[in-house]
């Protein structure tokens, strides 16, 4: 990003929003260079700046291929719509093919196994380099996926992320992918939280669902009850005579209600279905630039 770029207020225009959750996430466009960004606005909370933007901007130095850039930040800017209200930013490089949450849930994606063993070592990949560098993300989710330029996986939010030196990690996680000791407030192995969620993710990337729902029945079974005491029937229900025993054994370690447990990012490199055969990042991008299936929130000339 050029020196013109960092100044927000004087060369970029808002074009959009392109999410809003807890914050609204602007799709943006340099004046000077034309080039096109993300900027996550955070509200001050009673005058005071946001918790979640003073965590959140520790992380710009971040610098990973598959973790998504920060490229600016600024702790309090003056809204154009209210000169008496303030906001925070952080402004990020652009993933303009949207999350694997939607992509997946939309069925935007080709049905490849080898593509998604790819996108999960590039996950994998990512969250070493998160890990390597005392760092949890401690949400990690199918939404907090991005994809980016060249159709790469992109690591994003880093709201909850802890580092190793900071204190209880307060953040509850996401439904449906927290580790459980996060549920009960418990969490004393920040990565072994990742590795958990990484393991959700990991199913949601090769069966195509959700391995379980928290506190919900699905035809009225417990599903996640019988990840824990009933492992065959667990798997009979989701098509488990179409799934390598390589892959159960990764996913149910990485499951594990036990932290201690959990295989650490070396183990799970050395697991034989995470060993086989991948796309070159020219094939992949290949592959996925002849599906038509995927918006892009800029237009290409």
């Amino acid at each position: 990003m050029s020196q013109h770029d960092t100044n927000l207020t004087q060369t970029m225009v808002f074009l959009k929003k392109i999410h809003k959750s807890n914050n609204i996430v602007y799709l943006c466009q340099s004046k000077s260079s034309s080039n096109y960004y993300a900027l996550k606005s955070y509200s001050f909370k009673n005058t005071r700046i946001d918790p979640a933007y003073i965590n959140e901007s520790r992380f710009i130095c971040l610098s990973h291929n598959n973790v998504i850039s920060i490229l600016d930040k600024k702790p309090k800017n003056r809204s154009e719509n209210d000169s008496e209200a303030y906001f925070s930013y952080i402004l990020m490089e652009l993933a303009p093919y949207g999350d694997f949450g939607t992509l997946l849930a939309r069925s935007k994606l080709p049905d490849d196994p080898k593509l998604m063993r790819t996108y999960f070592h590039q996950f994998i990949d990512g969250l070493e380099y998160l890990h390597s560098n005392g760092v949890a993300h401690l949400d990690l989710k199918l939404s907090n996926l991005l994809l980016g330029e060249q159709y790469i996986l992109k690591i994003a939010d880093f709201d909850c992320a802890r580092k190793e030196e900071d204190g209880p990690v307060l953040s509850r996680g996401t439904k449906n992918f927290r580790a459980p000791e996060l549920i009960k407030g418990e969490c004393y192995d920040k990565k072994a939280c990742d590795i958990y969620s990484a393991g959700v993710i990991l199913f949601c990337f090769t069966v195509g669902m959700l391995p379980y729902y928290e506190g919900r029945l699905i035809n009225g079974h417990d599903l996640e009850e019988l990840l824990r005491t009933n492992i065959d029937s667990f798997w009979n229900l989701h098509r488990g005579s179409e799934i390598s025993d390589d892959f159960k054994t990764l996913f149910v370690s990485m499951v594990n209600p036990n932290p201690s447990q959990r295989p650490k990012i070396e183990d799970i490199k050395k697991n034989k279905w995470f060993q086989r055969s991948i796309y070159t990042d020219k094939e992949l991008y290949s592959i996925m630039k002849r599906n038509n299936q995927i918006p892009c929130l800029i237009k290409r000339t």
